[in-house]
């Protein structure tokens, strides 16, 4: 898969919540359920360091995040 690194640190710029709407909105046009509240601010960091650190971002560990923050919403 490629990355457009330009357009995803132009997501990562988003506000908590515009980033949210974005995942949210990815995730349920390709069949993927997600709580449409965003999580804490603390996650969304989290998520933001895992996908913006490094030339190559760690998609597993941002899935874990947002897989995780699905399983604490019974999603």
């Amino acid at each position: 898969m490629q990355f457009d690194y330009n357009m995803l640190r132009s997501l990562l710029s988003l506000s908590d919540e515009q980033l949210w709407q974005t995942i949210h909105s990815i995730a349920t046009q390709n069949g993927v359920k997600l709580p449409k509240n965003p999580p804490p601010a603390a996650e969304l960091s989290r998520l933001r360091a895992t996908l913006g650190s490094t030339q190559n971002p760690n998609v597993q560990e941002a899935m874990q995040i947002v897989n995780q923050y699905k399983k604490q919403n019974g999603m």
